[in-house]
This record gives structure tokens, sequence and C-alpha cells, in this order.
């Protein structure tokens, strides 16, 4: 058997599913598909996926990877040490992690956090707690 289903440590796919699903139904709730930023990670993205691939789903997954991401590289290759990452507070402190890359690491092209902007925006009016559980799922991230 490659994956111990009773172990603890393997991923609760459902957990991720539902909380995924979640966000997608507050973006649309909140018009996601009229945003600047989606429309511009549609564009950009439909070059690569083609445009029938190009979803909610996906933008959604990129969000939450994309943000796991600048943790990671907030924390490793930063060497920062963020004591609680709060999806309300933090589009000041991606934009900083991403500055600081970009001053840092001439030759690294980062995608821009524009296009999960309208996350942020939706912290203000709406409870994303469900988010920081999945960007830190299992303790993936010890902060």
């Amino acid at each position: 058997m490659l994956i111990n289903l009773n172990d603890e440590k393997v991923l609760d796919l459902h957990f991720i599913n539902e909380n995924l699903k979640n966000l997608e139904v507050l973006l649309t709730k909140h018009g996601i598909f009229q945003k600047a930023e989606f429309k511009e990670w549609f564009d950009d993205f439909k070059k690569v996926y083609g445009e029938n691939l190009v979803t909610l789903q996906l933008y959604s997954v990129y969000a939450l990877i994309y943000l796991i991401g600048y943790i990671f590289i907030s924390k490793f290759v930063l060497k920062k040490k963020n004591s609680a990452f709060q999806i309300k507070s933090s589009l000041k402190l991606l934009k900083h992690i991403e500055t600081e890359i970009r001053s840092n690491y001439k030759n690294l092209d980062l995608y821009v956090i524009r296009y999960f902007e309208p996350i942020f925006s939706l912290s203000e009016i709406e409870n994303l707690g469900f988010l920081n559980k999945l960007i830190f799922y299992k303790a993936i991230i010890q902060l």
C-alpha cells in the first residue's frame, strides 16, 4: 500500500476541497468574474492551460499555492520570523516580501500578487479564517 489511510499525516483531501469550495462560493458571491485582477489572471493563464481549463477552481488552487509559497519564501529564504499570518492583514506583508525578493534576487521572476488581491479585499468584509487553516494545514509551516 502506497498510502496508509490510517496515518494522521495523510492529507485530508475532503477538508482541502471543502475549504477551497468555500472560497469559490465567496468569490462568486462577491463578483470575482468582474474583477480586473481575475480577468488579467484568466487571460494570462488561458495562454498556458487553454480557456476551457482556466476556472475559478484553478484560481483558488493557485491562490492557495501562491500564499503558501510566499510564507515559505518569507521563512526560509528571507529568514523572517512571522509569528501570526492572517489573511486580513497579510497583503501588506506579502507585498513587502515581494519587494524584498525582487531587490535581493534580481533574476527571480515571480507572479505578481495583484492576481489575488480580490481575496485580500474580500477578507475585509468576510471571515476567511478557513483560508488560514488551509495555508497552515497539518502544520506544514511552523512559524
